[in-house]
This record gives C-alpha cells, sequence and structure tokens, in this order.
C-alpha cells in the first residue's frame, strides 16, 4: 500500500478527516483494520447525506381538511391539458390533495375522454422538484412584494419606462386560445399603448393558418369529420397525433375501421418520416421532404384542372383516381411543416372534391387577435440588441432554449419576467 505523501492533496486531505483513518493508512501492514475504517468511513458519508435538515419547528398534524377531501374518496376535477396552445378536456383524479390519474374528459368535444401520451405523462409533472413553488430572481427564491414592487415601478413609469411614442414593454407568448388570457393581453395591450404583443412557437402552426387565411380571405380553420371521410389522402400529415383535436380525429377514424359497423374508410400516407397518421394508414408511400410540395402540385393539377398524373410516382395515378371516385367524402390533408401556397392548394382541392359540410368544415379560427396585429420574434430580438425593449414579460414559452441569438440579446433588457411552471 502507497504512503500518504504519495497521494494527491485533495486525497490527503480527504483522509484528514479521519484520524483513525490515517493513522492505518500509515501502517501497510495493518491491511484488514484499514478497509473495516474505509468501510466505516463510507457508510458514514452515505448516512450523512441522508439527513433532511429540517429544524424542529413543531410540526403538528393539519386538523382542518381542505373543502370536499373525504379520506379514502377520490376527488375529480376537470381542467385541460393545453398543447401548442390548444387545449384538450382532461380529469385529474384527487387522493386527499394528491393528484394520481390524468384522464380525458368525455364532455370535451376535443378529447372524448382520451388522452394523448403527453397528458398521460402530465401527472410526473405535479411531482417533478424542479417545479416552481414561488418567484424566482436570479435562481434564487424571492418574495411576491418584491415583484409587486417591480411592477408598480412598471406601472408609474410611462409607457413602460421609455419616452413617449417608443415601445418599451413587450410581451412575448405562443399561441393563444384561451378568451380570459387574451382578453387579460388586451386589457394591458390597452392600458400600455405603446406595447407590442410578439407571438412565437417553437414548433408552430404559422402555415397553416396563413394558408387557411389565403384559401378564404379571412382568418379561418378547417376541421375534419373523420366519421363522413371514405377515402383520406394525408400528406406529411399530423391528423392523428398532433395536430388539434387529434384525439377526436383518431377516435372517429378508429369508428370506421369495424366492418361489422359500415363500410370501412381508407387512408392513403405519404410521409418522410414515420407517424401514428402512416401507421395507421392502408397504404403508406415514402418520400423525401423536398418532394411533398411536388406531389401537392401534381395534384393539384390533377384534381383541380382534371390534367392526368403524369411523371409523378406510380401511385399517385391511383390515388388521384380514388378521391375523384368519392365526391364529397374525400379528404385531403397537408401536414405544418409545409408552405402557405401549398396549404391553401389542398383546401382548394377539397373544395373541388365537394367535401365542405360532410368531410370538412369552415370555422373561425380559435387563435386570439388583438385590434393591433402581432409582431414576430425576429423583430423583437432586433429591438432588444437596440436597446429598444426596457420590459419583457414572457409566458409559457422559452426562446432561451431555442433561439442562441434570444438567449444573448435577453440581458440588455433591465425588466425581465417569465412565468412557467419550471424555473
Amino acid at each position: 500500500m502507497p504512503s500518504l505523501d504519495g497521494l494527491p492533496g485533495d486525497e490527503r486531505e480527504w483522509i484528514g478527516r479521519f484520524p483513525h483513518l490515517e493513522q492505518a493508512l500509515a501502517h501497510p501492514l495493518d491491511r484488514r483494520r484499514t478497509l473495516k475504517l474505509m468501510a466505516l468511513a463510507l457508510a458514514g458519508g452515505g448516512l450523512a447525506g441522508c439527513d433532511p435538515g429540517t429544524p424542529d419547528r413543531g410540526f403538528v398534524s393539519a386538523v382542518r381538511a381542505a373543502p370536499g377531501v373525504i379520506p379514502g374518496v377520490p376527488n375529480v376535477y376537470a381542467s385541460a391539458h393545453v398543447r401548442d396552445g390548444y387545449a384538450n378536456g382532461i380529469l385529474v383524479t384527487h387522493q386527499m390533495g394528491r393528484p394520481t390519474k390524468v384522464e380525458g374528459n368525455p364532455g370535451h368535444p376535443s378529447s372524448l375522454g382520451a388522452t394523448d401520451v403527453f397528458a398521460q405523462a402530465a401527472i410526473q409533472d405535479f411531482y417533478d422538484p424542479d417545479r416552481a413553488s414561488g418567484p424566482l430572481h436570479d435562481g434564487m427564491p424571492a418574495a411576491w412584494q418584491e415583484v409587486t414592487t417591480a411592477l408598480q415601478v412598471l406601472r408609474a413609469a410611462p409607457n413602460g419606462g421609455v419616452p413617449q411614442g417608443a415601445s418599451g414593454l413587450r410581451i412575448l407568448t405562443g399561441t393563444v386560445t384561451s378568451p380570459t388570457l387574451g382578453a387579460a393581453i388586451d386589457a394591458l395591450l390597452a392600458a400600455y399603448p405603446g406595447a407590442i404583443w410578439h407571438r412565437w412557437d417553437a414548433i408552430g402552426r404559422d402555415t397553416v393558418r396563413q394558408g387557411a387565411e389565403l384559401a378564404y380571405g379571412r382568418p379561418a380553420m378547417v376541421i375534419p369529420d373523420l366519421r363522413q371521410v371514405d377515402v383520406a389522402l394525408a400528406v406529411d400529415s399530423d391528423l392523428l397525433d398532433s395536430a388539434p383535436s387529434h384525439l377526436r380525429h383518431a377516435r372517429a377514424f378508429a369508428g370506421r375501421r369495424n366492418p361489422v359497423q359500415g363500410p370501412m374508410n381508407r387512408l392513403y400516407a405519404v410521409e418522410p418520416t414515420p407517424s401514428l397518421t402512416g401507421a395507421a394508414a392502408d397504404h403508406r408511400f415514402i418520400t423525401a421532404p423536398a418532394a411533398c410540395d411536388e406531389i401537392i402540385g401534381r395534384l393539384a393539377a390533377a384534381v383541380l384542372r382534371n390534367e392526368a398524373p403524369s411523371g409523378g410516382p406510380d401511385w399517385l395515378g391511383a390515388v388521384v383516381a380514388d378521391l375523384r371516385a368519392h365526391p364529397g367524402l374525400a379528404l385531403i390533408h397537408l401536414g405544418p411543416d409545409h408552405g402557405a401556397q401549398a396549404q391553401a392548394a389542398v383546401h382548394a382541392m377539397n373544395e373541388a372534391l365537394g367535401g365542405r359540410g360532410r368531410a370538412f368544415d369552415v370555422f373561425d379560427a380559435p387563435d386570439h387577435r388583438p385590434a393591433r396585429p402581432t409582431s414576430t420574434l425576429p423583430a423583437l430580438m432586433d429591438d432588444m440588441e437596440n436597446g429598444r425593449v426596457r420590459a419583457l414579460l414572457i409566458l409559457d414559452v422559452n426562446p432561451v432554449y431555442q433561439v442562441p441569438r434570444f438567449a444573448a440579446a435577453l440581458p440588455r433588457v433591465p425588466l425581465r419576467a417569465c412565468l412557467e411552471s419550471h424555473g
């Protein structure tokens, strides 16, 4: 066994904390005693880490239960799981105040009693040790009074703390479909006429919104009704796994897959990467991402101008013939990763196939739209870098993680506030 003199300084310092161990290591012949003391030292260090460190403050058991809590009887609360700005109704089961299960709300039109994997996993979020339990300032717990004081200073300053006419107060959110949150943002914008609302999503559906507005001349949302669809073509589609109301679409699609209950539907999927929609398809065709727009163009030529499909993949002619053979009961769906022009072309084809009112319908867009138009994240970053942003309120988005330029510009904003479940 080597002597202590040959050990590095940090190791000698660690051994010096245990005098008996240091003496044993100084006598290399007593190997058995050395091993015993090393085991004792390691065990003692582990036990020290188990000390909760909570001082005795005279804790007592609760003598008044929360309203409606009965031991042994679960409580079920209706809530919503929001994904990309769109809500699915859920039911959260509590056992004496502890959430134990998340399920779909049968009374909610977007979930119909079902949930996706993200809503099921949300139960772990309630017990996440990193979940925020109060305000933080520079990563350290802060009192609510500090938050109130900072907001009072902001309210007292004209137009967010900058000269009149400049836009020093900014709000950054994702997609907002909540009327309550939308009304609160409108009230803030009315109180500060120079404020600007910026919207940004890490994985957004901007092209879908732009394509619908381009096709119908107004903010609109196209909602398929797969209960009525006999033939569907999904092009790089998220219809069954992540699109708004995808739980409803999945249930409607599955309801037409039982031959005992009536004629079955047929689904064609064209996609560059595997998806749930492709896994459920009767016929799945693999293509390159860049080729999807080309396929949309050839489909548009065949459906809108009655041109014979030529130069495309072998299966294109059979798919077009199947769509044409089911007027009013055929649907084409395109995923959000494609441009507004392609989205508008798909809407035009669905109208030409006669599916409106049966295979799909058109509704007003649920996105909250203020009286003044919103701005983009690049415009916000430009103003942050040039010192034109004095206060920034971030609601439930995390561009610091996805956009390095935003992270670099954020320290230039004097007052920054983020409302998020995790710090």
